[in-house]
Parts: C-alpha cells; sequence; structure tokens
C-alpha cells in the first residue's frame, strides 16, 4: 500500500516489499523491532556496523521512503534518521543494480547531504550471492 501512495508502480516487487516490511515494522519500537533484526541478521565485515546498532537507543523512528539527494539524482528506497545515526536502505529483489556504482552514489549522498555529524550505515538488502557480491567502496 505505501508503493501505491508514492506512486511506485513497477513491474518488479521490490517496492511492494520496501513499503509492506519496512512499513510495518515502524510501528514496533526501533530497539525491539527493526534493530533486533539488523544485529541478529546483517551481515558486515565491518565490526564497526554491530557496535553502531547496539549504541542506538530510539525506539521512535519514522522511516522516508524513496528519499531523493538535494540534486534528484539519487534515490534511495528508505531512509531512517535517529538521533546519532541515519540508516539508508536499498532494496533489490529479482533485479540487479542501477548501475556498477549505485550503492557508492547512495552512500555519499547519506555521507554528504543527510548524516554530516552523524554515525551512517547504509543496508543492502538482497538474495544471498547478490548481497554477497556487492560491496560499497565509500567505507560504509
Amino acid at each position: 500500500m505505501i508503493a501505491e501512495i508514492y506512486h511506485k508502480f513497477t513491474t518488479s516487487l521490490e517496492d511492494e516489499l520496501t513499503g509492506n516490511f519496512f512499513g510495518t515494522l515502524r510501528y514496533l519500537p526501533f530497539n525491539r523491532g527493526l534493530n533486533q533484526i539488523l544485529k541478529n541478521y546483517a551481515v558486515s565485515e565491518d565490526p564497526e556496523v554491530k557496535k553502531i546498532l547496539t549504541g542506538i537507543m530510539d525506539d521512535d523512528f519514522d522511516i522516508e521512503f524513496w528519499k531523493r539527494s538535494e540534486d534528484g539524482m539519487v534515490e534511495i528506497d528508505g531512509y531512517i534518521p535517529l538521533s546519532n545515526v541515519g540508516i539508508g536502505i536499498e532494496v533489490k529483489y529479482q533485479s540487479g543494480l542501477s548501475g556498477e556504482n549505485q550503492l557508492e552514489k547512495e552512500a555519499k549522498v547519506i555521507l554528504n547531504e543527510w548524516c554530516k555529524n552523524k554515525d551512517k550505515i547504509l543496508l543492502f538488502v538482497a538474495g544471498g550471492e547478490e548481497g554477497k557480491n556487492s560491496h560499497c567502496k565509500n567505507g560504509f
């Protein structure tokens, strides 16, 4: 339903998955819902990610769906602004990235526009092998 509100009518199920999954989880306190999923199931080669997730004290939160950069050139599926961290969300379901450097572009927007003085995480939600083979070279 959230996908329809944002006029995200696509032939793939990515926007439906994004809206339904993250839209439902926003009704739970962050530390009892989404953060538990992230701490227990998110995979990262950087040990700092677990440290950042453990340090989040927010319970109230909202998700900005399909947020665009200031110049409108980059769109991320979701963005969660918390008091000490910003979490960007990119969902890929049965489709590839929109260009070789999509995650790098999104990471730069999070770093330079939305989270200048906060910790930041770019969450990439994808099928097993696709998720393992996609790396962001921007340091988070």
